[in-house]
């Protein structure tokens, strides 16, 4: 191809030609550059398909991510779920309406939570990397919601470790000693008795009463979550398949 086009440029040059000259020289530019601009598209393909097999690699390890997150929040919630339990227990008993021997897991009082989502620790800036718009929102509207969950479990453990837990050891409602902890210092369990005979006095009841509100926090947030996380799956299955 390059043999011929010298030939013609050699042919006009020796007929003297200048118009014609200018012609072909002005086509031979147009080839050229339309050269280059469908190279260029074809790059654009090759790196298109190559960014969207990444991104359908990705997603696919995304979607094990948030299946797992949903075995750490069904666990979350359950915790949650039996503490409020307690403190509704310790409620009925107060009234008469239960009696003392139905209380059970009276030591979750002390428990901290704890949540720790896996697809958004390991896939924190994952929204911004996506093409697909709708996916792009479902995983800003998931991630929100973990947000909030995070904040609610926070705050749970705030009041937990730094309101509930010296409560109880001011109330005597903790038994220490070696024989339940191993550390003679450390608290081991709750005492059940000592509880239940201060269930009807004020600051216990003012204590419960506002860890039950902390308990109950995260109630209509987990329901979000749930449908966020399948919103989000069904996207991701949509964009892999």
């Amino acid at each position: 191809m390059i043999t011929l086009f010298r030939r013609i440029r050699q042919k006009l040059i020796a007929t003297g030609s200048i118009t014609k000259y200018l012609l072909y020289a002005i086509g031979e530019i147009l080839l050229v550059v339309i050269g280059i601009l469908i190279a260029l598209q074809v790059n654009n393909w090759n790196e298109e398909r190559k960014a969207t097999g990444n991104e359908k690699i990705l997603l696919t390890e995304v979607l094990e991510a948030v299946r797992a997150d949903s075995v750490e929040l069904a666990a979350m919630a359950a915790f949650m779920d039996s503490t409020f339990n307690v403190y509704a227990q310790m409620y009925m008993i107060s009234n008469g309406d239960l009696s003392p021997e139905s209380l059970r897991n009276i030591d979750l009082m002390r428990n901290s939570a704890n949540f720790r989502p896996i697809s958004k620790g390991n896939y924190p800036d994952l929204a911004s990397k996506v093409m697909d718009t709708n996916l792009k929102k479902r995983l800003f509207e998931y991630y929100r919601v973990l947000s909030i969950w995070e904040y609610v479990v926070e705050e749970y453990n705030r009041f937990s470790e730094d309101i509930m837990r010296p409560f109880l050891g001011e109330q005597e409602f903790l038994i220490y000693g070696f024989h339940h902890t191993g550390d003679p210092m450390r608290p081991g369990k709750i005492e059940m008795a000592i509880v239940i005979n201060k269930l009807n006095e004020p600051a216990v009841q003012q204590m419960f009463f506002e860890a039950t509100q902390k308990t109950r926090n995260y109630l209509g947030i987990y329901d979000e979550i749930v449908a966020e996380r399948e919103n989000l799956v069904a996207e991701i299955k949509r964009v892999t398949k």
